[in-house]
């Protein structure tokens, strides 16, 4: 093996490992041995390999070289030994499996690769893997994401093959330059690996920033309820300071019979004490949440029409709570923002162990709907959709948790959503 060979056979085996480490992550999760650990031993992985098939070649010792290794490398991650062996082996089968194809695909091309055909295989076997690792990582079994976007499933298949095509034509086409085709590979090897990487930073980014404004959202709506318990405060201890004189009042309109005023003036004094407050169950999240987006609707010339009835204590995380009523009101003022209709109405109740939620806004133009995990969804209409997109996804991801059902109905001119959550 000449030297250009070699590095080459360096260079994708560098990319091989990275696979496995990649693998590893996502049959095992973090390694209980702290990432310092973790990266000695595949870097030992790493030279065992390589120096095992550069020294002699032996197809034999290159597989003692590959499994051993990887099996060793189980115990420095959790689990039950048995699965780890058993996912480690698969795993190896699965990559010689890849290579074997890829070996009979160029046979039967009859494409003249001279001595490079073991980086041409090796290459097509590896963005394959990567491919499939892609795959599974973000669209795998228990999975949490919002779904792939169809420009990611275009990245997953081009992307790859794209490299094995240039890989391809490099090294089968003419005027070979080994010094040149070894730059190339490599550029190809590191694009896609930054590529996908960059995705999985910006669907990080986006959802973090999508958190930060749900708890910004959180800590206004309290500070909204903070705000509307002082006035309230304030106002009872104005009403106790009066007292005397609103008693005497009373006492004279019901000792005079108009007791349609006393009770106009018994309606003021409750007015008063819970103006501004649309809710008081005795649970912080909701009624926070509930009375800071309603007193943005009022803003918008809305009366809404309220009524809630639940316990003080639910068995549903405050996040939750905040996150569901948030996006869904959200929604509603946002419809009502853009319509000469101001109907809004709010019920939520408690039956049995489940928790209803019935929103009804009134709303003009029309919805737009897509489908995301075998549901439809509504896409919402500001410019940021990226960001605010995550609205519906995030009150589905909701429902879901407490297995749970959504209804919508956008006919008559006015939107519904019913939603079912079981809390017990």
């Amino acid at each position: 093996m000449n030297l250009s060979n070699t590095l080459a056979y360096l260079i994708v085996n560098v990319f091989h490992i990275y696979l496995f480490f990649l693998a590893y992550r996502i049959f095992f999760g973090e390694s209980r041995a702290g990432r310092e650990m973790e990266f000695l031993a595949f870097a030992g992985f790493y030279a065992v390999n390589s120096f095992a098939f550069l020294a002699d070649g032996n197809p034999y010792l290159n597989l003692v070289t590959s499994v051993g290794p990887l099996v060793a490398l189980t115990f420095i991650y959790s689990g039950r030994p048995g699965t780890k062996i058993l996912r480690a082996l698969f795993l190896c089968a699965a990559s010689m499996l890849l290579e074997s194809i890829s070996l009979s695909i160029l046979q039967l091309w009859s494409i003249d690769f001279k001595e490079n055909i073991g980086t041409v295989v090796n290459m097509m076997a590896n963005m394959c893997l990567f491919s499939v690792e892609q795959m599974y990582r973000l669209a795998g079994p228990g999975k949490k994401e919002d779904g792939l976007r169809v420009e990611y499933w275009l990245a997953i298949i081009v992307l790859p093959v794209g490299s094995i095509v240039i890989t391809m034509l490099v090294y089968g086409g003419g005027g070979y330059q080994a010094g040149l085709n070894l730059v190339i590979v490599t550029i190809l090897i590191a694009m896609n690996v930054l590529a996908f990487r960059l995705y999985e930073l910006l669907g990080k980014y986006y959802v973090s920033s999508y958190e930060q404004k749900m708890l910004q959202q959180q800590n206004e709506a309290y500070a909204h309820e903070i705000e509307l318990i002082q006035k309230t405060d304030e106002t009872a201890r104005l009403l106790r300071h009066d007292m005397r004189n609103h008693a005497s009042a009373l006492q004279r309109l019901i000792g005079q019979e108009e007791y349609g005023e006393a009770m106009r003036y018994l309606e003021v004094f409750a007015n008063d004490i819970s103006r501004g407050s649309y809710a008081d169950t005795g649970n912080p999240a909701l009624d926070s949440i509930l009375n800071y987006k309603l007193s943005v609707a009022e803003t918008l010339g809305v009366k809404p029409a309220v009524e809630v009835t639940i316990p003080e204590c639910l068995a549903i995380e405050p996040f939750d709570v905040s996150e569901l009523l948030g996006n869904l009101l959200d929604n509603a003022n946002e419809a009502l923002a853009n319509s000469q209709k101001k109907e809004l109405e709010v019920r939520i109740w408690m039956d049995r162990g489940i928790l209803y939620f019935h929103i009804s806004n009134s709303y003009e133009g029309e919805t737009q709907k897509a489908e995301l995990n075998g549901r439809e969804v509504y896409i919402t209409q500001k410019e940021d959709k990226q960001l605010h997109g995550l609205g519906w996804q995030s009150i589905i991801r909701v429902v879901e948790k407490y297995h749970g059902m959504v209804e919508t109905d956008d006919t008559g001119g006015k939107f519904t959503v019913d939603i079912m959550l079981y809390l017990t």
